[in-house]
């Protein structure tokens, strides 16, 4: 199927002629870096977040490797956070020269000024605490991703565990497309045992997610540069997040939330 993909687009970039390739992910990243070299067309990769943690050793070093050479093919690397530019000039993935950050780092931008409390923001709260049946007075935690393991899912699970049970009026918000990534089933299936776990599923617009919630988890195992901690920011929520790599680019620590170590919940 890669090969497939390679002649398929070679015969794009042999008709349409772009002067430029815009790539990201490593398998569309190395067939358009190699096509593109081959027809001289200028490729630009961009890295949205670094290789899984959970990655054997050796896997690992075949990601590198798939990484190196993808930036080797590419004229320019584009880096969402300087924790991540950090990681790929200490594991000698890239060349300095090649390398571009936006601003200050991001994954696509934030509109702090959509981001932010407004009479009809609050409100639009309410309504979904209403909707979840969820008490005026209550204290809730709000998570935004997708449900798989390298979110921190399972530590999510065991962290509520841990504080539900000394607090009855703390309810959890979880806002999330269905799809459940593997090994995390179980932790998914025992959150939505609970009736004071409510998954509000996709939400094109969270803003009312994020004006119904009293802060916001993000355990994450490792991350690009995460949106989410900086529109709770906006919304003046307090953060707990990991100590990892995008996380600490998006969390003035003990100033809009705290990072914690991953994997301890």
């Amino acid at each position: 199927t890669d090969f497939s993909a390679a002649r398929r687009l070679s015969v794009i970039f042999r008709d349409f002629q772009p002067s430029v390739v815009q790539c990201s992910t490593k398998k569309a990243g190395l067939l358009a870096g190699l096509v593109g070299r081959y027809y001289g067309v200028s490729v630009v990769y961009i890295v949205r977040g670094l290789i899984s943690e959970r990655v054997t050793a050796q896997k690992l070093r075949v990601f590198r490797i798939i990484e190196r050479l993808n930036t080797a093919l590419a004229d320019k690397v584009v880096l969402i956070s300087n924790s991540n530019i950090h990681y790929f000039l200490k594991n000698r993935i890239c060349n300095r020269k090649k390398i571009i950050m936006f601003g200050s780092g991001s994954f696509n931008g934030v509109d702090s000024q959509r981001f932010k409390r407004t009479p009809e923001s609050e409100a639009a709260g309410d309504e979904l605490r209403h909707k979840l049946d969820i008490p005026n007075d209550a204290y809730v935690i709000g998570f935004v991703g997708r449900l798989v393991v390298e979110k921190g899912i399972r530590e999510l699970m065991l962290g509520w565990q841990r504080l539900k049970s000394d607090n009855q009026r703390m309810h959890l918000i979880i806002v999330a497309p269905p799809e459940i990534g593997s090994g995390a089933e179980a932790a998914v299936e025992e959150l939505r045992r609970d009736n004071r776990v409510h998954f509000t599923g996709f939400m094109p617009d969270p803003i009312p997610a994020y004006a119904a919630m009293n802060c916001l988890a993000l355990p994450s195992y490792s991350e690009g540069f995460p949106c989410v901690l900086i529109e709770a920011a906006c919304f003046e929520l307090p953060i707990v997040a990991t100590n990892v790599s995008g996380c600490i680019d998006a969390v003035a620590e003990t100033i809009t939330g705290w990072l914690v170590e991953p994997r301890d919940e």
